[in-house]
């Protein structure tokens, strides 16, 4: 089944004509002729791996020990509704949630992004009510955990166009759905972002993501590219979605199973293990370089640098400078 949505992802690829170059290297709107180059992850690797976890049970910790000891990093989409009071002695102590007192210790490392204040279906709330999930919840995660949140889940997938509207409005920069891709493309729209696969599915996708040889489909999506005169980039992102309550010794996917994951994707150097957050961060650099058919300019208010491959060398492009195409094609 998973390999058939695979097939079906790489066709659609193909057919709409919309992979990661469609965010990347734009002219005001306008893609670049520059063919040649390929847009990289920071450090030069040319994969990003984003794993993310709902609602913040207490399991967490042991997804966190294991991210820890493989240097992965996870992104936990958390409802504060539900955090319990552990200063309140008279109130019995939940065994699967967490306490307020322990968000900051527990996600210590690792970004924390909003599933919603009570994990209501926000496309049956009216805009108020929509509002306060999506406002209270962002507030109240900055307020103890001293981040700035920038992502967000939506509670069972669901939402509407006025949904990703306030979710902009309330400052959110990237908002996840649970509409699987089966691909590595990178996202048209940060605020309605479908993810790869479900964590279950990861093990089958990970031998796809981490194959580093031209495979048919990409030989054939480079060549339809090339007639197309649209630059193609095999640069992947692979966006993991799950629970931590999905590992369990007596179902098909275990904490060992787990682990085993984690253990593969660490042991390539070629993929950068991020945050959403910093991966949608990422992304809107990429989308500020300014581009000419000879150079490459990266805007001083630019948050950061942007790596990418001309000619088969690396290069990274800093705040203020200029990158000539010419001088390094000869």
């Amino acid at each position: 089944m998973i390999k058939k949505f695979i097939l079906t992802g790489l066709l659609v690829t193909t057919i709409l004509a919309i992979p990661g170059i469609y965010i990347s290297l734009k002219i005001n709107s306008r893609l670049t002729t520059t063919k040649d180059i390929n847009v990289l992850f920071p450090g030069g690797k040319s994969k990003a791996l984003i794993l993310s976890f709902d609602d913040g049970n207490i399991t967490d910790s042991t997804v966190i020990q294991i991210l820890n000891k493989h240097k992965l990093k996870g992104t936990f989409f958390l409802n504060p509704q539900f955090w319990y009071d552990s200063t309140n002695i008279s109130m019995p102590i939940p065994k699967h949630l967490i306490s307020q007192k322990e968000v900051k210790s527990i996600y210590t490392g690792h970004e924390v992004g909003s599933h919603g204040n009570t994990h209501e279906r926000l496309d049956y709330l009216n805009d108020s009510a929509q509002w306060v999930e999506l406002k209270n919840s962002k507030d109240r995660i900055t307020h103890v955990n001293h981040s700035v949140v920038k992502s967000f889940s939506y509670p069972y997938g669901y939402y509407n166009s006025k949904t990703v509207l306030l979710a902009k409005t309330a400052g959110y920069k990237n908002a996840r759905t649970i509409t699987n891709t089966y691909n590595f493309d990178f996202p048209v729209d940060l605020l309605q972002w479908h993810p790869t696969c479900s964590l279950k599915e990861a093990p089958e996708l990970k031998k796809h993501f981490l194959n580093t040889q031209s495979t048919f489909w990409q030989k054939w999506l480079s060549i339809i590219y090339q007639k197309l005169k649209i630059p193609y980039n095999p640069s992947k992102i692979m966006y993991v979605w799950g629970h931590s309550t999905d590992m369990h010794e007596n179902e098909t996917f275990t904490w060992s199973d787990f682990e085993l994951l984690c253990k593969e994707f660490s042991n390539h150097n070629d993929v950068w293990s991020a945050t959403a957050g910093d991966v949608g961060s990422y992304l809107v650099s990429i989308k500020q370089i300014i581009t000419t058919k000879n150079e490459l300019h990266n805007p001083k208010y630019n948050e950061q640098s942007v790596w990418f491959k001309l000619k088969n060398k690396t290069f990274i492009l800093k705040p203020g400078e200029t990158f000539n195409i010419h001088d390094h094609c000869e």
